[in-house]
């Protein structure tokens, strides 16, 4: 889960610097753009009124606006692709180190069922805890054998079982430690 949060932080100042000249950029130019489009409106009311004059002024001017809009598109465009490529660039990273914990999921999978393969013995060896008790009381000393013998053979199956269980928890914390190794340094 942690490294899932630090896979959000991933270049998350400078994808925050970047929209903000983005967003900086365009309240920037916002006023020439609103400049621009008030002469075209005026352009097409001077042509709906016939004026020929006023028309040519205004699109003497509009040419000079036109070429600063042109400008200041393409700075925006260039802050912009500038804010695309850090997102993309993220998303892959981000994308390889799930990737990456996603190998961890079939062993945790498997630690489940091993887990639950594990509570047949730890009844069996209750039951043969009773057994033993009435074995010892009886005083039947093959009884107490065989009981004994019986919680020794299933105690080894749980170590085994736990033996795997830790195997398994070591892959899946080599895994996320993998995948925390790929989290680049801010």
């Amino acid at each position: 889960a942690l490294v899932r949060k630090q896979i959000t932080a991933i270049n998350a100042v400078k994808r925050s610097q970047l929209e903000a000249q983005v967003k900086q950029t365009r309240d920037k130019y916002e006023p020439l753009f609103t400049m621009y489009t008030a002469l075209n409106k005026q352009i097409s009311a001077a042509r709906a009124l016939n004026s020929k004059t006023y028309s040519s002024i205004l699109r003497s001017q509009a040419d000079i606006v036109q070429s600063a809009v042109q400008l200041a598109r393409a700075d925006i465009k260039i802050k912009e692709s500038a804010l695309k490529a850090v997102k993309d660039s993220t998303s892959q990273t981000a994308k390889k180190i799930r990737a990456t914990l996603d190998e961890a999921d079939p062993l945790r999978a498997r630690i489940s069922a091993e887990k639950s393969a594990m509570s047949t013995p730890k009844k069996l060896i209750t039951e043969f805890g009773k057994n033993l008790n009435q074995a010892i009381k009886q005083k039947s000393a093959s009884g107490v054998l065989a009981s004994l013998n019986s919680m020794v053979t299933t105690a080894r199956q749980l170590g085994e079982q736990n033996k795997k269980i830790l195997d398994l928890e070591k892959k899946v914390s080599d895994v996320i430690a993998k995948a925390k190794g790929q989290i680049p340094k801010p």
